[in-house]
């Protein structure tokens, strides 16, 4: 009974995070006013995320997406824009959503700046 317990925690702990980038740098940073009408930025990180959510397109597979509209996109903007001007690794643990842009780019989930794992 402990062995399927410890087996389904693995399984859902593996799955809490989909996509993943660890010790990333970001490549590229930039905002825009294009998707109904809502203000959102996005980042490129130097390399693909590991196990990206399925909702992203191929083109965007080390890309995330955040709100500017809500306090947790802006919260990401800051962390991401000293990283980018430090040249500062950062983390990000994906939810495997692509909410703010559907089927285009993986919402941020857990962003960090460095390497909390």
């Amino acid at each position: 009974m402990k062995k399927l317990f410890a087996l389904c925690i693995l399984a859902f702990a593996s799955n809490l995070y989909a996509g993943k980038c660890e010790d990333c740098t970001i490549k590229f940073l930039g905002c825009s006013y294009v998707y109904e009408k809502k203000q959102t930025c996005n980042l490129e990180f130097n390399e693909n995320i590991s196990n990206p959510a399925p909702c992203a397109s191929e083109a965007n597979k080390n890309r995330v997406v955040f709100d500017m509209e809500t306090e947790g996109g802006k919260a990401a903007y800051s962390i991401a824009l000293a990283a980018y001007m430090g040249n500062k690794k950062v983390t990000h643990l994906g939810y495997n959503s692509c909410t703010t842009l559907p089927n285009e780019m993986e919402d941020i989930g857990n962003f960090y700046l460095g390497n909390p794992l």
